[in-house]
């Protein structure tokens, strides 16, 4: 995954609202919405804002959002691929094809192209850049998914889970996505101040980023900088609460925060775990 060809919205099948409007509602009444926001998030399936399927393209059409891996490996890859005992590239045509086209960083220099050393730093350079995880128990290689470019707090516009159960990883919408609009992921923690996450971007994927909120003007940067900040700090003293270190009460107030400065911000990939989360404090505390 790095900034490189760029995915479109093509069209949306399917929407589902889960979340609170941009209203003001009195805290008690927020905090019940909270709890219907949980509720609703667990009959989609757990998936955010948006329970949206979408069909995606880069430069040709493809017939489906869900996407198996070129190949998938245990988390820790120690060896290059190609060695005894190590993943491969894959020998399918079309698979060898849609890996090598991937963009990739930090390939060692002072290499002989094509000779068997630049072979197999190439093909681990491509593996960890793109390589996402698919389950507890392994990373794998998804070409359509690893074109997605980055987008940072408000910016990005949809995520992806990997179902074990379908052996496949998937992307949703967090929000309405209008035909012709570039698909966003993050890649990176995006609730830290813009000089860290650009920092971060350009040692990791040699890139420096210019997406939406990273291009505001120092002053509106700045206050979203607050924000984002906030909301750390926030969600720091709303797990204390599992330790018994602050009351329930108090739990759900950071929550209610975090919620109404994400509605400013237009952070909202986190708001599903969230409401789950302020659930389990209200019913530990039948409240």
């Amino acid at each position: 995954m790095i900034q490189g060809p760029r995915l479109y919205m093509v069209s949306i099948l399917k929407r589902f609202r889960v979340g609170l409007t941009s209203e003001s509602p009195a805290e008690p009444s927020l905090l019940r919405r909270l709890v219907k926001a949980a509720y609703l998030f667990l009959l989609a399936g757990g998936i955010y804002n948006y329970c949206t399927r979408i069909v995606w393209k880069s430069h040709t059409t493809v017939p489906a959002v869900d996407e198996e891996d070129v190949y998938r490996v245990p988390v820790k890859v120690t060896q290059l691929p190609g060695r005894r005992g190590a993943p491969r590239v894959p020998r399918a045509a079309r698979q060898r094809a849609a890996f090598y086209n991937l963009s990739y960083v930090n390939l060692p220099t002072g290499l002989t192209p094509d000779s068997d050393a630049y072979n197999e730093q190439l093909a681990l350079a491509i593996f960890q850049t793109n390589a996402v995880a698919a389950g507890r128990q392994g990373v794998g290689i998804f070409p359509r998914m690893a074109r997605l470019n980055h987008g940072c707090s408000r910016a990005f516009d949809v995520v992806y889970t990997w179902r074990d159960d379908e052996g496949a990883l998937v992307v949703h919408a967090l929000k309405p996505i209008r035909a012709g609009e570039e698909l966003l992921t993050t890649y990176t923690n995006t609730k830290r101040p813009r000089h860290v996450r650009r920092e971060f971007l350009q040692e990791h994927y040699g890139f420096e980023c210019q997406c939406a909120v990273c291009s505001l003007p120092d002053d509106l940067s700045a206050q979203s900088d607050e924000r984002l900040n906030a909301v750390s700090d926030l969600y720091t003293r709303f797990s204390r609460w599992q330790h018994q270190l602050i009351s329930g009460s108090e739990a759900a107030a950071a929550a209610i925060s975090i919620w109404r400065l994400g509605e400013e911000e237009g952070y909202w990939s986190e708001r599903g775990q969230l409401a789950s989360d302020v659930t389990h404090v209200a019913c530990a505390h039948s409240e």
